[in-house]
């Protein structure tokens, strides 16, 4: 949105953009810069159980290095 401008519609974009970012930050609803905490971790598909960090570990890394060899 803002590489297509050019001069000071650059800047003042840019700017407004970066104010938007630091309002979410600070916002009680989006925790900040602790972010969202107490979000359970559930199940994936029913079948697996996320809450072992174990678990989640896997969930995250094979899709990651599938995706890494992908590319």
């Amino acid at each position: 949105m803002a590489i297509r401008r050019q001069g000071i519609y650059f800047a003042m974009i840019t700017l407004a953009l970066a104010q938007m970012v630091f309002i979410c930050l600070r916002a009680p609803f989006t925790g900040g810069e602790d972010g969202l905490q107490a979000v359970p971790r559930g199940d994936l598909f029913g079948l697996f159980s996320l809450a072992d960090d174990m678990s989640m570990y896997y969930f995250v890394a094979v899709p990651f290095i599938a995706a890494t060899l992908l590319m």
